[in-house]
């Protein structure tokens, strides 16, 4: 029997349409995945440069924020008494040139009043932090005072006439100059405040930042920071840190300078390059790193220094032509690190951030509500700190006292000694009345010579009174100021919370009738206001 014939379906077409499909998809895909990643390029680019345009942005405005703090400290510092007084005596015994730099240290560190002046800077300097050096120039250009006086890197008798930063204070502008010290050799910012007497400059005040302490701005904005021999001298990645730049002329330089300036005498060059010509002159190789960087630069302190930021622009073709599962692998990679990493450095800058807003504060607060001149609380502070007592004494069932000090004749001291000598004793007077009551105690410069004193959490009357007593007698204590041997006396008035007022004007009128009691008695005493409303005598 004949089997019938069956015709077989030949696989061969369905084989060749399957490759052909899969040729078109992989040329479509690939054809889609390089239009996608070539505007996807195009997009990185853009956003490269856009946020190497903010990073330089943000530098720049660190950069001036810390410019604008570190003037305010000179300028501060340039209305101190104690130090126009110091250039007044420097300035009228000008030395000239007579004496060598080691004479004129000997010369100023040796003197007492200058010796205080010098530990209050370096105090300056140390509470400051981010400054290195205070120092003090008298008109001829001789370092008269210094933070670090009476170390081996004392600035006291250096000649800087020739510096910069001197010459634009002296014209009475705020100077600023970037340079190598000429003693240490490292590199940093100066910058520098007149100090007036009346409306001519007299001297001044000078203040150093290392290059260094600029690592936080130049780390956070991804950059080199390029000095004017086109070395780097500050880079978030430490190994291109002395790496001189293709264009570099520090070897111009002789050798005994470069080893001052950088320790070294060879450079190795940073290996930078154009990444592609149709990408533009921007877009380099940067070390061993296989993808471009995008590179912007900034000049700084008058083309002293330059900022150059290098942002990575990583160009995914190349790992996209693995395909497709790569791309997507790399991109949801990619997405997860941008995240973690933008997270990171996210918190990292707001707290330093945080931290220098909060110094700044500190410091703004502290000038805002103390005295200049004796340290102490100032005026402005008084309502603020009567209410808070009162709040607290009113939950706490608690008493304070409230003391009003005035001088007696102290408009003498000003008629016969002068102004300065009278400045001087108001001082003391702050610092006596500080060291006759407790830390936590609040001392307020209400007046020219009047003073509040808030004595928190008494136990009895008789301990407000020994205070007082300690405090009269701390007053009439000789003090000699400028050779000037002065006695002084206080009368005090005294009132109690709740005893003698409820309210902030209730106490200080009534302390102030107690002063007033005492004053018309016999003065250097002190007189309760119960004591006043009895008509009993005051405490001797």
């Amino acid at each position: 029997m004949i089997k019938p014939t069956q015709d077989s379906l030949s696989a061969k077409p369905y084989i060749v349409i399957l490759v052909i499909l899969l040729l078109a998809w992989f040329f479509v895909a690939k054809l889609l995945i390089n239009s996608y990643v070539d505007w996807q390029a195009d997009e990185a680019f853009e956003q490269v440069k856009k946020k190497t345009h903010e990073s330089i942005s943000e530098f720049q405005s660190g950069f001036d924020k810390m410019l604008g703090v570190l003037h305010a400290v000179p300028a501060i510092l340039s209305r101190d008494v104690e130090i126009g007084n110091a250039l007044k005596k420097a300035n009228a015994t000008l030395l000239g040139n007579r004496l060598s730099t080691a004479d004129y240290r000997k010369t100023y560190e040796h003197d007492p009043a200058f010796s205080k002046i010098n530990r209050s800077l370096s105090m300056s300097a140390k509470e400051i932090r981010i400054i290195n050096v205070i120092w003090i120039i008298g008109r001829e250009g001789r370092t008269i005072l210094s933070s670090n006086a009476q170390t081996l890197e004392s600035y006291v008798g250096n000649d800087l006439s020739l510096r910069r930063y001197f010459k634009m204070a002296m014209e009475g502008k705020a100077g600023v100059q970037y340079s190598v010290g000429s003693q240490t050799g490292s590199q940093g910012i100066y910058f520098s405040s007149p100090v007036y007497e009346t409306n001519r400059v007299i001297g001044v005040v000078a203040g150093k930042v290392a290059l260094k302490d600029l690592a936080n701005l130049v780390r956070r904005a991804n950059g080199f920071l390029i000095d004017e021999f086109g070395v780097i001298v500050e880079a978030k990645n430490p190994a291109f840190v002395m790496m001189a730049m293709p264009d570099a002329t520090v070897l111009s330089l002789p050798e005994a300078e470069r080893l001052a300036r950088y320790k070294r005498k060879d450079f190795v060059t940073l290996p930078i390059s154009p990444w592609r010509k149709e990408l533009g002159e921007q877009f380099v190789s940067l070390g061993e790193s296989e993808f471009p960087y995008y590179v912007e630069s900034v000049e700084l302190l008058q083309n002293r220094l330059k900022l150059m930021i290098a942002e990575e622009a990583a160009f995914p073709a190349a790992i996209m032509a693995n395909g497709t599962l790569v791309f997507f692998l790399l991109l949801i990679g990619g997405w997860l690190g941008i995240l973690i990493v933008t997270g990171v450095v996210y918190q990292i800058r707001s707290r330093r951030v945080a931290a220098f807003n909060r110094k700044r504060q500190e410091v703004l607060e502290h000038i805002a509500t103390h005295d200049v001149l004796t340290g102490v609380y100032s005026r402005v502070v008084t309502e603020s700190m009567l209410e808070k007592a009162i709040s607290h004494a009113g939950e706490t069932h608690t008493r304070f006292a409230l003391l009003f000090i005035d001088l007696d004749f102290f408009k003498e001291v000003n008629d016969t000694y002068g102004h300065a000598v009278g400045d001087e004793v108001l001082k003391e007077i702050g610092l006596r009345l500080q060291a006759s009551v407790r830390k936590s105690d609040v001392i307020i410069r209400y007046g020219g010579d009047e003073f509040l004193i808030l004595l928190d959490h008494i136990r009895t009357v008789e301990n407000v009174g020994s205070v007082a007593t300690h405090i009269l007698d701390a007053v009439q204590q000789v003090m000699v100021v400028q050779e000037a041997a002065i006695n002084l006396s206080a009368s005090i008035g005294i009132a109690i919370y709740p005893d003698d007022g409820r309210t902030l004007m209730e106490l200080l009128q009534h302390a102030d009738k107690a002063l007033y009691h005492v004053k018309d008695a016999d003065r250097a005493h002190f007189a309760f206001y119960s004591s006043v409303t009895r008509a009993e005598p005051i405490f001797p």
